[in-house]
């Protein structure tokens, strides 16, 4: 179970901040210097429920994986910073590297 949270948590945080750069590399600079806000929309819209789905998946896997606040706060906070999800996925890896599989 341990093995599965990890690589579907990985998946999804992954996921979710090539949204967010989408958002802030593509999406806002279209919006804001050449008047185009549906991209800006669009990738909102969709950088949202990738944002909500993570952090379902976030606190399972925390549950799942007993992970301590501070490791949750990491979490939280990879999600928020641009390339975060990406610095963070590296101690995930190791971890699911580390977690004997379930296969």
């Amino acid at each position: 179970m341990k093995s599965s949270a990890l690589k579907q948590f990985r998946i999804v945080a992954l996921v979710e901040g090539v949204s967010f750069l989408l958002l802030l590399f593509v999406g806002v600079p279209l919006k804001h210097k050449f008047g185009i806000p549906i991209v800006s929309r669009v990738f909102g819209t969709i950088h949202g429920g990738l944002t909500l789905f993570y952090l379902i998946t976030l606190m399972r896997t925390a549950s799942e994986c007993g992970w301590p606040l501070k490791r949750w706060t990491l979490a939280l906070l990879a999600s928020v910073i641009p390339f975060g999800a990406f610095v963070f996925d590296a101690s995930v890896k190791r971890e699911l590297q580390a977690t004997p599989s379930t296969n």
